[in-house]
């Protein structure tokens, strides 16, 4: 059952958006959460934009603020230095793309 709904066009596209981390590069910035993300440097503009922030906060465990968002091509994109500006709030940061699992990444706090 969904074999023939996962095999749809835009679902094994691999420019896909898919999930990754993103953690700002200044420590101290705030990331919001429907920030669009660019390449750095890219201008703000219509069709420039790779992905989206989906949702931000403030980690307590790694005492900066983080975030998780689509982005095209997202896993070959970690390690990379991009922008995540708002239009709304008229800001702009540069933030790396990260693994979307910050903390306990090999589940071995969980399984302790």
């Amino acid at each position: 059952i969904g074999r023939v709904l996962a095999q749809r066009d835009v679902l094994i596209d691999p420019q896909r958006p898919t999930l990754v981390g993103l953690r700002p590069i200044d420590t101290t910035a705030r990331l919001t959460a429907g920030s669009l993300l660019l390449a750095a440097g890219a201008p703000l503009a219509p069709g420039h934009d790779a992905g989206h922030v989906t949702s931000a906060c403030l980690s307590g465990v790694l005492d900066q603020w983080i975030g998780l968002g689509l982005l095209a091509n997202g896993p070959e994109r970690i390690g990379e230095i991009i922008s995540a500006a708002s239009p709304v709030r008229g800001t702009r940061i540069d933030v790396e793309v990260v693994s979307p699992v910050f903390f306990d990444p090999q589940g071995e706090r969980l399984r302790g």
